[in-house]
């Protein structure tokens, strides 16, 4: 209401000030009437550029501060525009209602009045539309909320899922019915997170409902001053008398006021209690009268004050005594009771630590101050489960994740058998549920599900063990992967590391440890035993399934992202989609974003690991699409060429194809061959599918390789013509040219081999193509290769080696012997190969 009354006098006070406004306008306009637009544009020309120019400035700085979309996000008046306008279309109904009356000559209404209603009506939608937009966005706010599961106590019954009531009841009932007129105080024991603030709750129901009890609620931890918590206690006990008296001004009230008033500097010691006042004022019985007639005051209201005192164990040491000595020495009226809710061993090691003495003195010490001990009885086990799993059932379906019968039953057995067997307070529960809201999201389709509770559940229960894994995940990943020397020794190294580990937990504790971890990563439990092994063949299922055992999925569990460099599931599950219907243009756009992000090996690694899980279809489909971009994939001249990534990419593409029925195999080859954008693609293709002596692997007939061959020499007669046609092709340019040879007209071969030595340095480098790079044993190091005797069989298969020496001859002279070759020193490359053929060639001949 009162911020309708202040809107409102602001839009006045505009709306006057542009009536106003109007009104001159109006004048001016007919002082100016005899001007024509041309006479007031060539009068006032230099007002139009600064006007264009603030309009230009006003148009770009609503774009850059994003006005329009914050203006949707906020409720009508958050900024200041609204009253403008508002007041804008006030100020305009105003005037045109006034020269309807001949208040005024009305020059501007008569024209702008359809205007002004059809502005009201759209801005009326808008205001509308703001105002849906934004309740939208609060639901969508609250349904966020409502993914976390909040760690608050209970305020009523109807939420009491644990069956505290009757418990809360028990202790109600006990306050109710004691006659004794001396103060009571009672212990309600309980670890962090076991539910005390909610039985309090409970308890102050209760006492609602009783005629003769009054609930004073007090949080000692808001407050950490002597003198303010003792002010601040009495604050709360004198509005908790008055509400119970319908706020009249009783001699109760009176006197506790007085009395908190009145504490001064004196020094009261009780056994282990210390307790300063601040000054009484003129002498020492103004307080204890003051006591006494407290007491009598509450012995006539005929009702018992119940204070309810949480969260003392989160208060330091000197703190805690405070409110004993509180509770004991200076609030220790008559009909009072007290409930006071902490963690036992804390609070008398806290009592200890505050006099230097042993923890047995903190707890005698309570026994003193504690009348009626009350241990809050842990939660049910199964309705903790219970939570647990709805919880779980919950963000499950919010993330859209569906799980089988056998994840389901090994989540529940895993629980079970490891977690299950521990007692967990709901808070810790909670806890839990609010970190796997957080990290299922962000990781749900990269990795096995099951595995992330389990991890999370160790993550919140046991985070030292939690950072043992991640430090030493090369163990947990492969010990007993072999029963090599180096295994027994990783036994005998984490022996003593995990007996260390385990050494702060209970036997319980380590059994549930050792089970959910073992679960996690089977080969861990050669860590524990010495004697179990998993071999190298899991890896691929562990993989299939996204275990967290597997190398390639741990880290997800633990960065809760893909590593850099590595393909999402998401990513290559998008691929098999659209692999599955046929779409290859949205197969062909996946692939070349992922070898451009993540690079073709990354690719093919992940797409040979799952070659298995592919439908025929999908396989075929898959074939075309990396013959068509074969012309992207690397090929660097290594070594070993089978392991260069066009190398990996022809032997998939082989599997591939042989994947598929066999009446279908060959149409298919004929297709990657016509899809290929690469020579060396299709020949390498080609020469894995051809009958090899070599092999005894499945193999194409000769009839299928002649009409496979017939496809590809077309594209070999083209390529050829291309002045680096030896270099680009290396190293299979001799290949594809025994390809042509072989299944093609040999005289044609031999003429396009004249054209290519016919080029500049042509004889060397054809002698060069049929040379091979080595590696050093030693270093790896690459080294160039040299012409021999295998070379030159290779060579007098295509073309007249007679005919290639007496070329060379007429460049370099016929080395004395073989090692005379080696020993030279060459000016370049091609020498050297031109001389060893040349020497070669001679041997031959002789």
């Amino acid at each position: 209401m009162k911020n309708g009354v202040e809107r409102a006098k602001i839009v006045l006070f505009i709306t006057s000030l542009l009536f106003v406004g109007f009104i001159l306008l109006e004048k001016l306009i007919i002082r100016l009437k005899d001007y024509n637009v041309t006479t007031v544009i060539k009068d006032y020309w230099y007002v139009f550029p600064f006007i264009l120019i603030v309009l230009i400035i006003s148009i770009d700085e609503v774009r850059k501060r994003k006005f329009l979309k914050k203006l949707i996000k906020h409720p009508v008046f958050t900024y200041k525009i609204d009253y403008w306008i508002i007041s804008l279309l006030i100020c305009t109904l105003g005037y045109w209602l006034s020269s309807r009356y001949n208040l005024v000559e009305g020059v501007l209404s008569s024209k702008h009045y359809l205007f002004l209603i059809l502005f009201s009506i759209i801005y009326i939608l808008f205001i509308l539309f703001r105002f849906f937009f934004i309740a939208e966005l609060k639901n969508n706010s609250n349904r966020n909320v409502e993914k976390v599961f909040l760690d608050q106590p209970i305020n009523n019954e109807g939420e009491d899922i644990f069956k505290r009531a009757s418990f809360a009841k028990r202790l109600t009932n006990i306050i109710n019915n004691n006659n004794e007129k001396e103060s009571l105080v009672i212990g309600l024991y309980g670890k962090w997170g076991s539910g005390k603030t909610s039985v309090l709750n409970l308890i102050k129901n209760d006492i609602s409902e009783k005629d003769n009890l009054i609930s004073v609620p007090f949080n000692p931890w808001y407050f950490r001053d002597d003198e303010q918590l003792i002010l601040q206690f009495f604050n709360a006990f004198i509005n908790e008398i008055e509400k119970a008296f319908g706020g009249g001004r009783s001699e109760l009230v009176k006197n506790l006021e007085g009395y908190s008033i009145k504490l001064a500097p004196i020094t009261l010691k009780m056994g282990l209690l210390n307790f300063s006042f601040k000054d009484i004022k003129r002498n020492n019985e103004d307080i204890f009268t003051l006591r006494e007639k407290i007491d009598r005051d509450l012995m006539e209201e005929g009702k018992r004050v119940v204070v309810l005192i949480d969260d003392l164990d989160r208060l330091d040491n000197k703190e805690i005594a405070l409110v004993f000595k509180l509770v004991k020495l200076i609030a220790d009226f008559k009909y009072i009771s007290y409930i006071l809710a902490f963690d036992e061993e804390i609070v008398s090691k806290a009592i200890a630590d505050n006099y230097n003495h042993q923890g047995e003195l903190g707890m005698s010490f309570l026994e003193k101050i504690i009348q009626i001990p009350i241990h809050l009885p842990p939660a049910n086990r199964q309705e903790i489960r219970s939570t647990l799993l709805e919880g779980i059932e919950k963000i499950l379906i919010e993330n859209e994740i569906n799980l089988s019968q056998d994840e389901i039953h090994r989540l529940i057995s895993n629980w079970d058998r490891s977690f299950g067997k521990l007692s967990f307070t709901l808070r810790t529960i909670k806890r839990y549920l609010n970190s796997i809201s957080f990290s299922v999201p962000l990781i749900k389709n990269e990795v096995n599900v099951v595995d992330l509770l389990g991890i999370e559940g160790i993550r919140i229960f046991f985070p030292k063990v939690y950072k043992f894994i991640y430090s030493h995940s090369k163990a947990f990943l492969t010990a007993g992967r072999s029963r090599v020397r180096d295994q027994i020794n990783a036994f005998d190294e984490y022996k003593p590391l995990l007996s260390g580990l385990f050494g702060n937990y209970t036997e319980g504790e380590k059994y549930a440890i050792t089970i959910i971890v073992n679960d996690l990563f089977p080969r861990s439990k050669f860590l524990f035993t010495g004697n179990n092994t998993y071999g190298s063949d899991w890896e691929k299922k562990w993989s299939l399934e996204q275990r967290i055992c597997s190398e390639d999925y741990f880290q997800k569990y633990f960065l809760y992202n893909v590593e850099d460099g590595n393909i999402s599931d998401q990513e290559y599950n998008l691929l098999l989609k659209n692999l599955q219907v046929g779409d290859l243009v949205k197969v062909n756009e996946s692939i070349n974003k992922v070898i451009e992000e993540k690079g073709f090996s990354n690719l093919i690694t992940k797409l040979r690991y799952f070659e298995n899980e592919l439908s025929s279809e999908s396989a075929g489909n898959l074939s075309i699409c990396l013959a068509s971009m074969a012309s992207k994939i690397p090929d660097t001249d290594e070594f070993m060429h089978i392991f260069t990534s066009m190398g990996r990419a022809t032997s998939f593409v082989n599997t591939l194809i042989f994947s598929q029925e066999e009446d279908k195999r060959l149409d298919l080859a004929i297709t990657v061959i016509k899809k290929s954008t690469s020579l060396k693609f299709s020949v390498q293709v080609f020469y894995l599918l051809i009958p090899s002596e070599e092999t005894q692997e499945e193999r194409f007939t000769l009839e299928e390789a002649n009409i496979l061959a017939q496809e590809i020499i077309p594209i070999i007669k083209q390529e050829i013509e291309n002045e680096d046609f030896l270099e680009e092709n290396y190293p299979i340019s001799v290949p594809i040219l025994n390809l042509w040879s072989q299944w093609g007209e040999e005289s044609e071969v031999r003429a396009a081999i004249g054209v290519l030595i016919d080029r500049d340095k042509g004889i060397e480098r054809f002698l060069k193509a049929f040379t091979s790079k080595g590696q050093e044993l030693e270093t790896g190091i690459p080294v160039k290769g040299s012409f021999n005797d295998s070379n030159y069989e290779k060579v007098q298969k295509l073309y007249s080696t007679g005919e290639l020496a007496s070329k060379l001859l007429e460049t370099y002279q016929m080395p004395k012997t073989y090692e005379n070759v080696i020993e030279m020193n060459f000016t370049t490359e091609y020498e050297k190969i031109a001389k060893q053929f040349l020497l070669i060639h001679n041997k031959k001949q002789a």
